[in-house]
């Protein structure tokens, strides 16, 4: 379960996803080779402190409360992609995302509002 809030308008949006993936295989400095779908030359440089995963994501339900258009894909779609973690945030589809403490009340209450149950 992914949310993603754009300060710069008015939207909340979350995504529930089922994810599979597998690291890429560290050289040296920051050079990375990952290897997964439409990659024909996997060797990549990429920010210090970060740790390249291909994953394959499944979108299994959205909620946008606001104006404007989605940035996560459309349910039912499965795609392809590296994310990038480091300590205290990803990159998830070009945006950096903070890693937030647990909260479970909050949790719970972000789970209600999707249509299918988030396990």
């Amino acid at each position: 379960m992914i949310w993603y809030v754009d300060p710069s308008k008015p939207i909340i949006e979350g995504v529930l996803t089922r994810m599979r993936g597998s690291y890429g295989t560290h050289y040296f400095w920051r050079l990375w080779h990952i290897d997964g779908p439409g990659v024909f030359f996997g060797y990549r440089i990429y920010p210090e402190d970060v740790e390249p995963v291909m994953m394959e994501i499944e979108t299994l339900d959205k909620y946008v409360e606001g104006r404007g258009n989605s940035s996560f894909s459309n349910i039912g779609s499965t795609s392809h992609q590296v994310l990038l973690f480091g300590k205290n945030q990803m990159m998830y589809q070009d945006m950096w995302l903070a890693r937030e403490a647990p909260n479970p009340q909050a949790d719970l209450a972000l789970r209600s509002k999707f249509h299918i149950s988030a396990k």
